[in-house]
């Protein structure tokens, strides 16, 4: 179930527009309630997945989100996203929600 809700971040991560770069300003600066859940800022989303409320801030800062791990795997193979985009922008991604 955890592994589901990794992918789930790294989705809502894009959503969001937090990368590897800007997760931390957002962290610090962000006064939006679903960013604030997200990083682990309020609620206690983590508890319920038996990890910290930070986990999810960990991934971004980490790995990136869903569309960085796009590029840099798939990128120099020049393969359009397609389908693995963002439901936005005419794929098939899409996060659960967070609150």
């Amino acid at each position: 179930m955890l592994v589901n809700w990794v992918h789930y971040a790294m989705l809502e991560g894009e959503v969001l527009g937090m990368t590897k770069a800007n997760v931390d300003k957002i962290k610090g600066e962000t006064k939006d309630p679903e960013a604030r859940s997200f990083l682990g800022l309020e609620a206690n989303f983590g508890k319920l997945l038996g990890v910290d409320n930070e986990w999810a801030y960990r991934i971004i800062k980490t790995v990136g989100n869903y569309g960085e791990n796009y590029d840099k795997y798939f990128g120099p193979l020049e393969l359009p996203r397609g389908w693995n985009n963002l439901y936005t922008n005419g794929g098939l991604q899409y996060p659960l929600p967070w609150r």
